[in-house]
């Protein structure tokens, strides 16, 4: 699995998991990732998805302009995973794409620390930054300038 863009490499990434109850296509991932985009995410992601022929199969990735952002896939149609950047800003999508699959497919989040359901609100970033993580969201250099 190659991306066409590949600007993010040596960059620290972190995984996140949703296993659901109820089965997940490809089509209701990429309309739920494209409504995010439309709905959260500003428009400002390009979504590519990749059918493989091997494993995974169901992939996804996100762009900001020609940089590589996260990226995600169907392990099967109730694992879901996502892999994302050490930047605040990637983390803030991940959360907001793991949590809207988990409320939307009845699912459990699961990362390196922590299993938990998906939460009905839905945080901006300044609010994930400011609220969530107490950290000024003005000193984070790697939010796109449509979110400042």
């Amino acid at each position: 699995m190659e991306n066409k863009h590949n600007k993010n490499q040596g960059v620290t990434t972190n995984h996140g998991h949703v296993t659901t109850k109820k089965k997940m296509t490809p089509v209701l991932v990429s309309d739920l990732l494209n409504q995010l985009n439309r709905d959260l995410f500003k428009e400002v992601m390009t979504i590519e998805y990749i059918k493989n022929s091997n494993k995974p199969i169901h992939v996804w990735s996100l762009y900001y302009g020609d940089e590589f952002w996260v990226m995600c896939w169907l392990n099967t149609s109730k694992k879901f995973e996502i892999s994302y950047g050490g930047r605040l800003f990637t983390w803030w999508m991940s959360e907001i794409i793991s949590n809207e699959l988990a409320l939307k497919f009845d699912g459990i989040i699961t990362d390196e620390k922590n299993k938990k359901k998906g939460k009905k609100e839905l945080k901006s970033y300044q609010e994930y930054i400011e609220k969530y993580l107490k950290i000024d969201s003005s000193k984070d250099q790697s939010v796109p300038e449509e979110f400042l």
